[in-house]
């Protein structure tokens, strides 16, 4: 079984679909994210939909950008570089 792995695509709906084009090159069988769809582009719901087209080919875990949805922002982040705001996320930039 060929395996293809993908994460941090942020919500940049275009590079996901280079990235899904290059993995069809090599027949792969499953895609694996290792989380962050969303957030940072502002296209995460297309890439949400697109991910979700692929049906039982891709099997995603949750990075930390889909645990601040779901649960809310830390009080402390563990890394500056990937810090986003309680503003930015009921601004609903994510999506």
């Amino acid at each position: 079984m060929k395996l293809g792995i993908i994460s941090d695509v942020h919500g940049n709906i275009k590079a996901l679909e280079v990235v899904l084009k290059e993995l069809e090159k090599y027949n792969i069988d499953k895609i694996i994210c290792l989380g962050d769809l969303i957030g940072g582009a502002a296209r995460s719901e297309e890439v949400i939909q697109r991910i979700i087209k692929l049906r039982n080919k891709c099997i995603c875990v949750r990075g930390n950008r889909e645990k601040y949805i779901i649960e809310g922002m830390p009080s402390i982040v563990h890394d500056e570089k990937v810090k986003i705001s309680q503003e930015q996320i009921e601004r609903n930039e994510w999506r």
